[in-house]
């Protein structure tokens, strides 16, 4: 190719907007990029782009959105994922919420950071399929399944919780019932967190839904339709909310049921051939015209689509059987547990347990006494060389009233950084102690750091959309009902300078309302902090099992922002940027309480 010149400032320098070529060659086909967790179908010599979103989150930086639902037509873009605006500008919440998305929530929540679970993919002669799931809340796993065919694609949802849901499906398009429906304005409720985005919606109304509905847009230049069934009693919402950065707010369609379990089926259509569309309870049937007609099965494995013209018949089985997650667990530290013989952790069942099993529980006996003086969990006076052996016990504490502790030494392999490696953030440690009573869960840190620094309260972060409690010495609790029960809990923790006292900011919540007791203290080589959570927080009645995930962040008096993060679950080669206040809970620990 030639390589135009141009004059800059008196120099001649290469002309860039003739350097690189325009596109050609072969055009982009069908993807699965299991790594990412993305499947793309392409029809219509790429003009079409259907994807489901499933796999990892991305971390800090990626959004709540697994299981998200795209598709494009050439300029029009039906179904899209916007992306992010501004990280300067309060919209960025909305953008970080599911309900931004075409991806499932419950509870008016958006979803907890997990990566779905391949299912299915398969693609043959202009037909294709991904299928997909996810735990998106505790005790609340969907299936999304996705078939992708030369003008339309059918679209299915279905879940199922351990307890009655408020089940959310939001589409993106601005869509009206296609015999003229009739709304009413009303207030649509929804979790209050600042990044669930229900406080982002305005000009809400909705309409009672029916067994079947037919929807109808105009995006773009293309005339939109889309058949709907759903299982169970349900309603429809349009809202209006902040639309692709710079462009405005836009209207857009929200589902909504509350059940248990359910099955959400929908076919969209752009092509102008698709007359008419029956739901029975295992078959779809599709009319176009020219007497076509199409059938989707599924049953036995497969996915099976039956192609009709006249009467000639072909058919298609595309393989559904369950795929093997690309989702690999890691372990978290094992605990070190008091000399209790009931309270012992079965070393053998710890080390042969591998990626994609279940992660065993630390089993912590419960005391009938709770220490009340600080220390008496960690033992923060023991000398600092005691962690430098990730397998020591820290000496000379035992629970009064019986019972016993199990401790985590955290260190380089669990430093998450910003900039500096942990040697070179001066090599911060801490003790994590967590033991229960009949009626509370008591965590305790102990952080070794020559200056510790307590942020101020703020009610405003100038530096981003973050709490400004994550820029401070403190720590960061995330606990959850490990069998699911619909519980998980995240708080910010941060002590506050000349008193006792610690301030608790609820971060993130599924179920219901809970609280945290803290307080802390100074100690010779740090501070120590001690969380107590009532148990009825994980369960009614108080749970016997639970997960955590304790998260200490670091800063330095001379730094706006955190330094690092020595994490429960591990951190090692991992970075800060980005993250807030959030974790995966899939990587958080298992403890179990034996009461007998």
């Amino acid at each position: 190719r030639q390589i135009r010149f141009a004059r800059h400032n008196g120099k001649t320098v290469p002309d860039m907007h003739h350097v690189v070529p325009p596109l050609s060659g072969r055009l982009p086909s069908s993807a699965h990029l299991a790594g990412q967790g993305l499947a793309v179908m392409r029809r219509d010599s790429a003009r079409v782009y259907a994807a489901l979103d499933y796999g990892e989150s991305g971390g800090g930086h990626g959004h709540p959105d697994r299981l998200n639902l795209w598709l494009v037509v050439g300029e029009s873009r039906i179904l899209e994922d916007v992306g992010t605006g501004s990280y300067v500008d309060p919209t960025l919440h909305w953008y970080r919420s599911t309900l931004a998305h075409n991806a499932p929530l419950v509870d008016g929540r958006s979803q907890w950071r997990t990566a779905g679970e391949l299912l299915a993919y398969d693609e043959r002669d202009g037909v294709g399929l991904v299928s997909a799931a996810a735990t998106i809340a505790p005790g609340v796993r969907v299936e999304r399944t996705v078939v992708v065919m030369p003008t339309y694609v059918v679209d299915e949802v279905r879940w199922s919780a351990d307890r009655i849901v408020t089940f959310d499906l939001p589409w993106h398009v601005d869509a009206d019932f296609a015999d003229g429906g009739r709304w009413r304005s009303a207030s649509l409720g929804g979790g209050r967190g600042v990044e669930d985005g229900y406080d982002f919606l305005s000009i809400s109304e909705y309409a009672v839904g029916l067994g079947a509905s037919v929807l109808a847009a105009t995006v773009g230049t293309l005339l939109v339709r889309a058949w709907t069934s759903v299982d169970v009693p349900h309603e429809w919402w349009r809202c209006v909310a902040p639309g692709p950065p710079g462009e405005g707010r836009r209207r857009f369609l929200i589902l909504r049921a509350r059940e248990r379990a359910g099955c959400v089926r929908s076919v969209w259509s752009w092509g102008g051939d698709l007359a008419d569309c029956t739901f029975d309870d295992d078959r779809l049937v599709i009319t176009l015209g020219d007497d076509q007609r199409h059938e989707h099965m599924r049953a036995r494995g497969a996915w099976c689509v039956s192609r009709f013209a006249g009467a000639a018949r072909s058919t298609i089985d595309l393989a559904f059987a369950l795929g093997k997650s690309d989702q690999e667990r890691r372990r978290g530290p094992v605990a070190d547990v008091d000399d209790d013989p009931a309270a012992d952790v079965d070393d053998d069942s710890l080390a042969s347990a591998s990626d994609g099993d279940a992660r065993p529980s630390t089993r912590i006996p419960v005391m009938q006494v709770l220490p009340s003086a600080l220390g008496t969990l960690v033992n923060d006076d023991a000398p600092r060389g005691a962690s430098e052996d990730p397998t020591a016990r820290e000496g000379g504490s035992t629970a009064r009233g019986g019972g016993s502790v199990a401790r985590f030494q955290l260190g380089a392999e669990h430093y998450r950084r910003s900039e500096e490696r942990w040697i070179d953030a001066g090599a911060p440690e801490a003790t994590v102690a967590v033991a229960a009573t009949p009626d509370t869960v008591a965590v305790e840190i102990a952080v070794r750091k020559s200056e510790p620094t307590f942020a101020p309260r703020r009610e405003v972060n100038e530096l981003d959309n973050e709490d400004s409690d994550i820029n401070s010495d403190g720590v960061q609790l995330h606990l959850g009902a490990a069998h699911g029960g619909g519980r998980y809990y995240t708080w910010l923790l941060v002590p506050e300078v000349g008193s006792s006292r610690v301030r608790v900011t609820p971060r993130g919540a599924f179920g219901p309302a809970a609280s945290v007791t803290a307080t802390w203290r100074l100690t010779t080589d740090g501070y120590l902090l001690r969380a107590l959570i009532p148990r009825s927080t994980l369960g009614e009645g108080g749970a016997t099992d639970f997960t955590l995930d304790v998260i200490v962040n670091q800063i330095s008096p001379d730094r706006e922002r955190r330094r690092g993060q020595l994490v429960l679950s591990g951190g090692f080669n991992e970075w800060t940027y980005l993250r807030g206040d959030r974790q995966d809970p899939s990587r958080a620990l298992s403890f179990l309480v034996d009461d007998v």
